[in-house]
């Protein structure tokens, strides 16, 4: 009877160079978008097949849907070729019963792909919370199937395009922002020439201006002195007015005395009433004293001297003529 043909294991030894370039194809198989999903869980664990005896301490990951191992932290960016990977979306994932645990705590996780000839692989944490936490993540990249990393990738490049779109419109506006910068420069220099336009302008109002105040200032000097004139010509028209009633109360009063004189003068002179010069005198004084209450200019030295010195004594009558005396008898 022949020998059965032994199953080639997709997980064996020579063929995980090809497992990883499959990886590797599905991303740009995927719109070209690669899938770009963060690792959900790294560090080391101790992992061994079902049917070995020895554990071997490597360093594990889970990305997207798979879980891959290394024999130690790669230095790259987990570019390089692992020493394994297992697709979680078609495999069993989940504690081993204590029963057949080596361990009397459950840190050991369990991970069964149909693909896997060799049996299960065995992963042992440091401690149960460990071994849980692991666990959780392994479920959750059962659900990121390639075509719900397609889809979020795809969403990815969506708001990768939005985000580029976004960025685009940041640089117009970064852009527009500069060209109103630009204008706001220039209208900024074309203000500080209307301000020198106006400076100037203004300099030439102000020089006018004070000249102007110049010239005011001299009018208010004259005005000033005007008024100064003004004021003293009326101290001095008050001065005459006053010296005007002052002359007319003397005039009155020397008329009134020439009145009385004149009264006088028919009353103790009856002989000078005839004397025409003296009465054209008198008249001519009356006159000049004062007609209608005006003043008129009195010329004293007219009247003669007839008021200068007091009028003459009368002269006495002459002497009767003598009878002849009768003769004498002889």
């Amino acid at each position: 009877m022949p020998e059965k043909k032994k199953r080639k294991s997709i997980f064996d030894r020579n063929n995980r160079k090809s497992l990883f370039d499959v990886f590797k194809k599905k991303e740009l198989e995927a719109g070209g978008v690669g899938i770009s999903v963060a690792v959900q869980a790294e560090g080391y664990l101790k992992k061994r097949k079902a049917a070995a005896v020895t554990w071997k301490n490597r360093y594990c990951l889970v990305k997207d849907s798979f879980f891959l191992w290394y024999l130690s932290r790669p230095s790259d960016g987990f570019n390089q070729h692992p020493r394994g990977v297992v697709p979680l979306g078609g495999a069993y994932v989940g504690l081993q019963p204590l029963e057949e645990s080596e361990s009397d705590v459950p840190d050991t996780i369990e991970i069964i792909h149909p693909d896997i000839s060799e049996g299960s692989f065995l992963l042992k944490a440091s401690s149960p919370q460990e071994a849980s936490i692991w666990l959780e993540e392994l479920k959750k990249a059962k659900k990121a199937t390639w075509n719900n990393a397609t889809l979020g990738a795809l969403k990815m490049k969506e708001l990768e395009e939005k985000r580029m779109k976004a960025e685009n419109e940041r640089l117009e506006v970064i852009e527009n922002t500069k060209k109103t910068d630009a204008l706001v420069e220039k209208a900024n220099k074309d203000i500080k020439k209307a301000e020198a336009r106006g400076n100037k302008q203004d300099e030439k109002y102000k020089a006018k201006l004070e000249k102007a105040n110049e010239l005011l200032l001299e009018k208010m000097e004259e005005k000033y002195e005007v008024d100064e004139a003004y004021a003293q010509a009326e101290h001095v028209l008050e001065e005459n007015t006053l010296a005007k009633h002052n002359m007319k109360k003397i005039l009155d009063d020397t008329l009134l005395k020439v009145k009385n004189m004149e009264s006088k003068w028919h009353t103790e002179f009856p002989e000078l009433n005839g004397d025409v010069e003296l009465v054209d005198s008198m008249k001519n004084l009356k006159f000049s004293l004062g007609a209608d209450n005006n003043v008129h200019h009195v010329n004293v030295a007219a009247i003669g001297s007839k008021f200068s010195s007091p009028p003459p004594p009368p002269k006495k009558p002459p002497p009767p003529p003598m009878k002849p005396s009768p003769p004498k008898n002889k």
